[in-house]
Parts: C-alpha cells; structure tokens; sequence
C-alpha cells in the first residue's frame, strides 16, 4: 500500500509517498505538479500505482466543491478508484506540525520518520527553510517561493494516522 498525503493547490499540487511498516513511515518520493488540478494528479497516481494500492489523506478543504469543477477534490479522487481518509475538518496547524515533529524525534527516542534524501528533495527543502511564526503557525508568505505545500501534504497524512490530539468527526 502507498500512503499518500496530499496538499490541494494549482500551483504547485503535491504529495508525499511512503511505505509504512510496524508504525514506521517510510517517505520514498513526492509529486510536485506545476500548474495542476485533481483529475492530472490523480491520473499520475493510479498510472504509477494503480488507485486500488493507495491510501491518500488530504486537505480536507478537498470536500468543498471548487469553481473549475462541479464535483469535490475528494469526490474526483473517489470516483477513480482512490481510499480517502481525513478528517471533517483540517487540525490546527501547531497540531499537525507536532505530530510531524512526534514522528521524526519522538520522546522516547526511537525515530518512525524517514524521508528518502535522493528522492524527496523538495520534502527535505520544506524542512529547512519553512519557518513558523511566533504564534507556532506557518509562515504563509514563503509559499510564493513554493514552499509550505509539500510538508503539509505531509502533515495530513502524519496527523491522521498519528494525532496530537484526536478530532471527533472524520469525512465518511
């Protein structure tokens, strides 16, 4: 199974792919879409592993219907054969950020993070040069340099599977 987390945005559209084993989240790749929409990354997708092998955990913001198309970020991927798993509503940002953090340098010391340096490069530039800002959230004004959008493709994916803090609802 490919697990992917996914950030919805045109320019760029991006996700994180990863393995995961005994807990452990293996990061082997990224798609970094330029000028993209739902139906070409999900077309990407299914191309390069079929639709029935993946697990994506979006931006729930996914649910809403956009102007360019009549059906929801999420339906689109649904309809082609896709798993989706999020949350009713995006967590906070400090939380997601922090389950990220959990699973990189955990307190008990065992990592359950890794990131692929060969493969990965624009998910290992969003760690060094995304700053938060005094209030603990992202500095959204780096996103005009296109970063942001990739660690947070990431951060869905991390804080579904391994919350901070549990949120009731999910998306059915």
């Amino acid at each position: 199974t490919v697990h992917i987390g996914m950030d919805f945005n045109v320019n760029p559209m991006t996700a994180t792919l990863s393995h995961i084993d005994s807990n452990v989240i293996n990061q082997f790749g990224e798609v970094y879409l330029q000028n993209s929409n739902t139906d070409r990354m999900g077309d990407y997708l299914d191309d390069k592993f079929g639709a029935k092998n993946c697990i994506i955990y979006p931006d729930s913001s996914g649910k809403n219907s956009s102007s360019n198309s009549s059906f929801s970020d999420l339906a689109i991927l649904r309809k082609k054969g896709f798993t989706i798993k999020c949350y009713k509503n995006n967590p906070r940002v400090k939380d997601r950020i922090n389950a990220v953090n959990s699973r990189m340098k955990p307190m008990d010391g065992e990592i359950k993070y890794y990131v692929n340096s060969k493969t990965c490069k624009r998910t290992i530039e969003d760690f060094n040069k995304v700053e938060r800002l005094m209030d603990g959230t992202e500095n959204k004004a780096q996103e005009r340099d296109g970063l942001v959008h990739i660690s947070s493709a990431l951060g869905y994916m991390i804080n579904y599977l391994y919350p901070i803090r549990h949120q009731n609802e999910w998306v059915i």
